[in-house]
Formats: C-alpha cells, sequence, structure tokens
C-alpha cells in the first residue's frame, strides 16, 4: 500500500516522504512529532505535483503546524501544475491509499465547514470536488459555486463528465452561475483542455 502512494514520484521526493507513510508513525505524524511540518515544507519545494494526494491526509490534520504547512505545500505544487494535468490529479485524488479518519473518509457535513479565507483553504476545496464519495463531490462543487475566482472553473469542467448523474448537475448548475463576462477568457482558455479528457472512472 505504501508503494501506491510512492508510485509516480521522484527518487528525491521518495526519500524525502519515506518517513511520514509507515503505520507505526501515523499517529505521531499527525500530532507533528516527526518534524511532520519541516518534511511538508520540503516535499512543497521539489514541484513534484504527484505529491500532491499524499498530503491530503496531513492537510486535515488536528495539529495546527501540520495542517498548515501541508495546504501551503498543496497549493505551491498545484500552481507549478499544467492544467492538462488536472485529470490525471482528478484520478489520483481517489486511487491513493486512504487512512483511517483522514482526508479520504471526511463526509460532506465537513465540506460545508471547509473556509475559503485564502488561497491554501480554496485548493483544498477544490480537491474535495474530485473526492470518492459523491456527496462530498456534490457538496464541495456546491460551496465552489459560491466562491468568486475563475481558479474553480477548470475543477466544474471536470466534474460535467462525473460517472454520477446527481454530480454532473451540481457541476453544471454551478458553472452556468460562472458564465460571466468577468470568467469569460477563463473558459474560453480551458476549452482545448476540456477535449483532452474523458469520463473520470470511479475508484475501485
Amino acid at each position: 500500500m505504501q508503494n501506491r502512494q510512492l508510485k509516480g514520484l521522484t527518487a528525491s521526493t521518495k526519500e524525502i516522504v519515506s518517513p511520514l507513510l509507515g503505520w507505526s508513525s501515523i499517529e505521531r505524524r499527525w500530532r507533528g512529532e516527526l518534524n511532520t511540518a519541516a518534511i511538508l515544507r520540503q516535499v512543497g519545494d521539489t514541484g513534484d505535483t504527484l505529491a500532491i494526494p499524499m498530503m491530503l491526509s496531513f492537510a486535515m490534520a488536528s495539529d495546527r503546524e501540520v495542517r498548515a504547512a501541508a495546504r501551503s505545500a498543496i497549493r505551491r505544487l498545484f500552481e507549478q501544475m499544467p492544467l492538462e494535468q488536472l485529470p490525471a490529479l482528478d484520478e489520483a485524488l481517489r486511487q491513493s491509499w486512504a487512512h483511517l479518519e483522514d482526508w479520504y473518509g471526511i463526509k460532506s457535513a465537513a465540506i460545508r465547514k471547509f473556509k475559503t479565507n485564502t488561497e491554501d483553504d480554496l485548493i483544498l476545496l477544490a480537491l474535495a470536488s474530485g473526492h470518492r464519495d459523491g456527496f462530498v463531490r456534490s457538496e464541495a462543487i456546491r460551496a465552489l459555486g459560491e466562491v468568486q475566482s475563475a481558479m474553480i472553473i477548470p475543477f466544474l469542467l471536470v466534474r460535467l463528465v462525473d460517472w454520477v448523474e446527481a454530480v454532473r448537475r451540481v457541476a453544471d448548475i454551478a458553472l452556468m452561475e460562472k458564465l460571466k463576462p468577468a470568467y469569460g477568457a477563463t473558459i474560453v482558455g480551458c476549452l482545448g483542455f476540456r477535449r483532452t479528457f474523458g469520463r473520470p472512472t470511479r475508484p475501485p
């Protein structure tokens, strides 16, 4: 299972993250006892966007420093990612190994408590739109629809081809609300991107 999380990462990134992935250290790392925040900041410096899924559980950690370091690292990596890689990241958000009671176990009610005060928080909400739980995806999309940011447009486009009809409807409604001059350039810029991906797959 650890190998699944490391798949695709560069050798140097694997070396950085490996101390965080052992079952024996799961509780200690969440409490920040393994220099977790510093390691997460290092991962954010690698530019290795394939590391984003493995950091999502840390973005939900109870330790404030760990949580902030993970969200910042995720945002920095996402900002370096070409738009064309978003469908692959979307798939990875559902395929990665899940730890108990972390990102992969969140429910839709938790999404309603997500804040969007910073770019770090907004990226986390946007990534929730690719969650393995359809109710979580729907709630994240509804929340994104209320955000005044062009950054969310690609995430809404991906969900237009979700395998769950109810999720597709929510995404369609949210996107219709964004058909305004302020988002025109972003939508036009995403048209080519939209033609490059098929329907996302459900998790195994």
